[in-house]
């Protein structure tokens, strides 16, 4: 839980400037936790990549060709599912890493022709890759569990509404005093 917290604030800037959630930054940590890579690292390495996939969607070009072709996707498609959903788009793009070598294509090679050649981006990318459904299944367990929560906040707020309850937490205060 430490480290999905750790996670969480270094991808936060990045993330929620391209549009993720709360919940899908979260899932993002999960899942680079649950792989065993180290926060520090790990969150440096995938802000760099979004801002990548970002700086690539924005501009068009080779670059954004480079991330679709390795998500299996066309440049448009890549494109719409970055500005729909980037958790989304990186799902396609991770899992496009794990199918590579089935592919017939060098992993490194790809990997410097996106520049994404430091040490760390790599680590984590092939950490990522090698449980590809990771990042799916944190996001789906986010949301669901994001969804609970509210519902509870929400069930919780209506109890307190009531007189009854106004006046326990007012008598708790002057216990308290």
């Amino acid at each position: 839980e430490a480290d999905i917290l750790e996670f969480t604030k270094r991808l936060v800037g990045a993330g929620s400037t391209v549009g993720m959630t709360v919940p899908e930054i979260m899932a993002l940590g999960t899942a680079m936790a649950n792989v065993g890579i180290n926060a520090e690292a790990g969150g440096t390495a995938m802000s760099t990549l979004i801002n990548k996939i970002s700086r690539a969607v924005s501009q068009g070009g080779s670059s954004l060709n480079e991330f679709a072709r390795v998500a299996n996707m066309s440049a448009e498609q890549f494109a719409s599912t970055w500005q729909k959903s980037p958790i989304q788009a990186i799902q396609a793009f991770v899992k496009g890493l794990s199918t590579m070598k089935e592919r017939g294509v060098d992993l490194n090679l790809t990997m410097g022709e996106l520049g994404t050649e430091g040490i760390r981006v790599q680590d984590t990318l092939k950490r990522l890759a090698g449980a590809a459904d990771g990042i799916s299944n944190s996001v789906k367990i986010a949301n669901e569990g994001w969804v609970a929560q509210n519902k509870h906040l929400i069930e919780a707020q209506e109890k307190y509404k009531t007189t009854e309850n106004q006046l326990k937490l007012l008598w708790n205060q002057i216990k308290d005093v």
